[in-house]
């Protein structure tokens, strides 16, 4: 897993120094500013049935209870669908405004892929959580960004520029191969008998508990990628957008490792949790602490030690983004070690826990960014984002943390 993640990291950064050399700062943060936005909107069409079914799956799969996974996954396709279609109405109509025009066009190609980007996360989520974790993980962060970095160098080779639209179409596309990938990885996956049973479904619960987890995966999602989208509303300099931008892409390769691991540990915790066998989960929990540990700190030493050098890849314009580098690094190092602390709260039906820190960390995040970089630009976006994404992180851990003593309290015989 671990090598998978390097392996689709060193694709994702090679594609983005690429874009920030070819396009410049002002088309870097137009690109940047554009696929954020795409993100986000992605993230509330997802209606997390995709994050909910990593709790779910392996357990009706566990209980061979097939009605209810067959259920679940048409329940989770049409949910998908109407929330992309409806949310993509919505954008399209306050882009054009009243006068007809388009405002943002950038923002407006991004919103084309917006279902077919929705889905393709979706199910790869649903790969992941038919055991295939590793597989699942390959598709949305290795074959998309591959997919969209062939197609750029394509109409480079063809035209010789390309502009930062062409460059979110080529996106776009890159998710609709993902999404191809993955709908045929996940019937070479899924379950035989699941998928030849007849659908049962429960969809007040289904629906309730999706609404939770997709409130919280906006939430996150909207942490990570709020900050450029505050630069570019507070009307900070264009380059500076873009050294943030670009800064925050070397920063956040870090978080892969993170997010594929937990994507491998998730199917197994559910079933820990399920079956209440609270040593294994204490033996998962030191093996990852070892492995992501030493990973977050080398790292770390990485981006201190060559971080300059790293951001002049994409141009030396982007230099002056080492401070705001090194502020954020501590950020998604440190969430990324604690990465599994809000998963297991998730797991454990503590969701308004979780909400809870999620929103007062964005709403903190929102303002420290928007007073600093008034001052300071890139750089005071970058302390913002290094002072409160840590102070979330630990929360979650000493919460979680807490928690599984609990159990372990509660469950002696699980170490019998």
């Amino acid at each position: 897993m671990i090598a998978v993640s390097i392996t689709c990291a060193v694709i994702g950064f090679a594609f983005s120094i690429f874009l920030g050399r070819l396009l410049g700062p002002e088309g870097f943060q137009k690109y940047a500013v554009a696929i954020a936005s795409l993100t986000l909107m992605g993230t509330v069409c997802e209606m997390g049935t995709g994050k909910y079914a990593m709790r779910v799956i392996p357990d009706f799969i566990g209980r061979e209870a097939w009605g209810l996974a067959a259920g679940y996954w048409r329940f989770g396709l049409l949910l998908v669908l109407l929330c992309s279609l409806l949310v993509g109405a919505v954008v399209i109509s306050l882009e054009y405004g009243i006068d007809g025009k388009l405002g943002n066009h950038e923002i407006g190609f991004a919103v084309l892929f917006l279902p077919t980007t929705a889905l393709g996360a979706v199910a790869a989520e649903w790969v992941m959580a038919n055991r295939a974790a590793i597989i699942g993980s390959l598709i949305m962060r290795g074959i998309c960004p591959a997919a969209s970095f062939v197609l750029v160098l394509f109409i480079y080779w063809n035209q010789g520029s390309v502009s930062p639209s062409a460059a979110i179409i080529c996106f776009g596309l890159g998710g609709i191969v993902g999404l191809i990938s993955a709908v045929f990885l996940f019937f070479k996956t899924a379950s035989a008998e699941a998928l030849a049973h007849r659908t049962e479904f429960q969809t007040q619960k289904w629906f309730r508990n999706c609404l939770w987890y997709a409130l919280i995966a906006f939430l996150m999602s909207w942490v990570f990628k709020i900050s450029v989208i505050v630069l570019d509303a507070a009307k900070i300099d264009d380059l500076e957008v873009a050294r943030f931008a670009a800064a925050f892409e070397v920063a956040s390769l870090v978080l892969l490792i993170g997010k594929s691991t937990n994507k491998f540990y998730q199917p197994e915790l559910a079933l820990i949790m399920g079956q209440n066998n609270w040593s294994r989960a204490l033996r998962l929990k030191q093996n990852r602490t070892l492995l992501i540990g030493s990973a977050c700190l080398a790292y770390l030493g990485v981006m201190f030690l060559f971080g300059q050098q790293i951001l002049a890849w994409f141009g030396p314009e982007f230099v002056d983004g080492y401070a705001a580098l090194c502020f954020m690094s501590i950020g998604t190092c440190t969430t990324t070690f604690f990465s599994m602390a809000p998963e297991y709260l998730k797991f454990a039906d503590k969701l308004k826990t979780v909400l809870g820190i999620n929103c007062l960390a964005g709403i903190a995040l929102i303002a420290f960014t928007w007073l600093l970089s008034r001052n300071y630009g890139a750089t005071g976006a970058g302390l913002a984002f290094g002072l409160v994404i840590p102070a979330m992180s630990i929360a979650f851990y000493l919460i979680a943390n807490r928690h599984l003593k609990r159990e372990i309290a509660n469950h002696p015989r699980s170490f019998d």
